[in-house]
């Protein structure tokens, strides 16, 4: 999960572990990229902001669809207008979470995302989904 309002990362982080999800998390782009550089074969998903300082969410997705061009996705922001969802979805994104989010909506849209693509039922620490046999290593203390 990349999001660098501290409460949002915590209450997503909460949602997501008390359903069995494993979560790691990333602040900015910058720090997200290394992430995914660090655990680009055990990530399943990516959940990112757009807003975010030094490297803001539009900035990763290009970024990440350089190196991967099937990792799934999601954006969640408030900044959510049609030409920033136009532009996200040349990069292959298509899906979308409108910030505020309830937990309900969080869950549902993961779960989906998941099932399309037969993934675990897991998450490790940039918000992205792992593989389960790299997540013995996952810490929930950042």
């Amino acid at each position: 999960m990349v999001e660098d309002e501290i409460c949002v990362k915590k209450i997503t982080r909460l949602i997501l572990h008390s359903c069995g999800y494993r979560l790691v998390t990333a602040s900015d782009g910058i720090e997200a990229l290394s992430v995914f550089m660090e655990h680009r074969d055990a990530l399943t998903m990516i959940m990112t902001d757009l807003k975010m300082p030094r490297l803001g969410g539009m900035e990763l997705v290009r970024e990440i669809r350089d190196m991967d061009g099937n990792i799934p996705i999601v954006v969640v922001s408030g900044y959510l207008d049609d030409a920033v969802v136009a532009e996200l979805q040349k990069f292959g994104v298509t899906d979308f979470l409108n910030k505020p989010f309830t937990g309900t909506q969080l869950l549902d849209l993961i779960t989906e995302v998941s099932g399309r693509a037969k993934l675990p039922r897991r998450l490790h620490r940039a918000s992205a989904l792992t593989r389960p046999e790299r997540i013995a290593a996952a810490s929930w203390e950042n």
